[in-house]
């Protein structure tokens, strides 16, 4: 009783502020924000709320399988440090994964009652069970010794979306809610009984399934030399950057792709693409499904990025005190080398990701399209690939505009990915957590909260708006002068190294602001109809937008955030 006394103290210990924080949103959540669900109230509030809602599990997920877990690890996640207390191992597994439960299930119920509440067809009780079953399925898969670096985070890119799969389809089967919430409460036990057996084996020290037999490498031989030497000390942090997070992205991003192509074998109608043949008398017909989901892969890598980038990966913060390892401190490298580093480990994932998405492009070249008869109405019984059907339509201002919109896309993947590099390297928990939910917050929130405006308010809004960007440029520069100076005079920046920045910012704005400019002339058009005379103010908005768009500060305080936790004394 002593030591299941102390485990639940421990947890609490470290994770009151969270626990506090997490069971307030649920209170206001139950009776402030869950009444906008209903049909004649705002729905992006409701959004916003759901949204929090979700970060606030992913937060108790991250508690009670002991946070900053590695995603790469190939042995057991449970942490080294409890492993050696003397308590037996079934006390050391069941009391998180039991707190847990109650938490989620709890929660969960209560949460459920009060949404069927004000929206009738919400279902009281599987949600809440099917949670709690994620959590035991991690708590498992985490804490299981596997033996297969990011073996873990690829079952986690299954098991959830296949669990939640699998309930949709037994629900929609006309299977009874009763039987759904026994399958995922078995499911639950047997976790259990996985994560308890992965726990024992790891305090053996067992760190994997199966062992493979690798050709061992003669440390003396010149190969050994060859493969292990580095032309200089950035080459060397480029190996262990890309060795250690390289893989992150472009895993998750091929997952997020093979779950789009599975659909398209089940999928056999076909859609007229009308904007590429308003204009004439024919239009290209596609797959319906690659037609009208594919383009959400182009929003979902830059999200994806920015999970990954705000930690969604290994982490170089040591999870007892929250400093940076001895490793780094001792490395013959700057600051601004250390995060330059990082910011070509960024770079590099982004191209493996969008090189990974073009392969997917290229496999739809050879399906089947056909045409429509846009005079006749007729559909051809012809089949043409899609390759050779769209090679009419391809303009050069088509093609031009895909190239702009693919850049973009590349960059903006890099940007997310290198702007959550400063919270890590701050050893701020709350910082860490918080910086995304605030961003993805944003990014759902202000284009569902400016789709609730009227026209005839169009007009002030995106004047304020125009005020505001440009406000903001203005603090910006001035914070970018404040941190430059701090970096030149602590010898974090060269004057050499600050001249190669200021080029290559100024070679990023003249190449990327046109870009932006000619893809959004759409965007500008629909302004100009809603708001006379908007042509100029509608550039100056894209303009501005771009150049707020760009990192700078946040890479700056990348440097900071490394030089304050770097060079500490305690």
């Amino acid at each position: 009783m002593n030591a299941i006394v102390t485990l639940t103290w421990s947890i609490w210990q470290r994770n009151s502020r969270w626990l506090i924080a997490i069971a307030a949103y649920f209170v206001i959540f139950a009776t402030l924000l869950a009444p906008f669900c209903r049909p004649d109230r705002p729905q992006a509030i409701f959004a916003i709320a759901s949204l929090l809602l979700i970060f606030c599990y992913l937060a108790l997920v991250g508690i009670f399988m002991y946070q900053d877990t590695d995603v790469g690890v190939r042995g057991s996640a449970y942490p080294v440090s409890m492993m050696t207390l003397p308590v037996r191992t079934f006390k050391l597994v069941f009391l998180p994964m039991f707190l847990g439960t109650v938490t989620f299930l709890g929660s969960g119920l209560i949460i459920s009652r009060v949404l069927h509440g004000y929206f009738a067809d919400f279902p009281l009780y599987w949600p809440a069970v099917m949670v709690t079953a994620i959590l035991a399925m991690l708590q498992a898969l985490f804490w299981y010794p596997l033996g297969v670096p990011y073996s873990k985070l690829v079952l986690t890119l299954i098991g959830i979306p296949g669990m939640v799969y699998l309930v949709s389809w037994s629900l929609e089967s006309s299977l009874s809610e009763a039987f759904v919430c026994k399958c995922l409460a078995s499911l639950t036990v047997l976790c259990y009984a996985i994560a308890y057996h992965g726990v024992v084996r790891a305090r053996r020290g067992e760190i994997q399934m199966f062992t493979v037999n690798f050709p061992s490498l003669d440390l003396g031989s010149n190969r050994a030399v060859k493969w292990l030497t580095f032309k200089d000390k950035d080459a060397a942090q480029r190996w262990y950057e890309w060795k250690q997070q390289g893989l992150v992205l472009p895993v998750m991003v091929l997952f997020v792709c093979i779950l789009f192509y599975i659909p398209i074998i089940w999928n056999s109608t076909e859609s007229p693409v009308y904007a590429l043949g308003e204009r004439q008398k024919t239009v290209p017909m596609i797959s319906t499904f690659i037609y009208t989901y594919f383009p959400l892969i182009f929003v979902a890598v830059p999200i994806v990025a920015l999970i990954v980038g705000c930690g969604a990966r290994r982490t170089d913060i040591k999870h007892a005190d929250r400093t940076f390892h001895l490793f780094f401190g001792t490395r013959p490298m700057t600051d601004g080398a250390l995060v330059a580093q990082k910011l070509w480990l960024a770079l590099k994932s982004s191209l493996v990701s969008w090189a990974i998405v073009g392969v997917l492009l290229l496999t739809f070249l050879p399906m089947p399209g056909t045409l429509y008869h846009a005079d006749t109405q007729l559909i051809s019984q012809e089949k043409i690939p899609i390759f050779t059907l769209l090679q009419p339509y391809l303009t050069p201002d088509l093609l031009l505009w895909t190239f702009c919109a693919m850049s973009l896309f590349i960059v903006g993947t890099w940007r997310n990915y290198a702007i959550g590099f400063w919270t890590e390297l701050s050893g701020k928990t709350w910082l860490r957590y918080g910086y995304p939910i605030t961003m993805l917050a944003l990014i759902f929130g202000v284009p569902s909260a400016l789709g609730q405006i009227r026209r005839e308010g169009i007009e002030q809004v995106y004047w304020t708006v125009l005020v505001l960007v440009w406000s903001l440029i203005v603090f910006r520069i001035a914070t970018i002068v404040v941190l430059t100076k701090r970096h030149l005079e602590n010898g974090v920046l060269t004057p050499r190294t600050l001249q190669r920045g200021i080029m290559t910012y100024l070679a990023g704005y003249a190449v990327l602001i046109p870009m932006a400019y000619y893809c959004t002339r759409s965007f500008r058009s629909s302004l100009t109809e809603y708001i006379y005379h908007f042509e100029v103010a509608a550039t100056m908005l894209i303009i501005g937008l771009t150049i707020l768009w760009i990192p700078i500060v946040r890479i700056l305080l990348a440097t900071e955030m490394l030089h304050q936790n770097r060079h500490r004394a305690s």
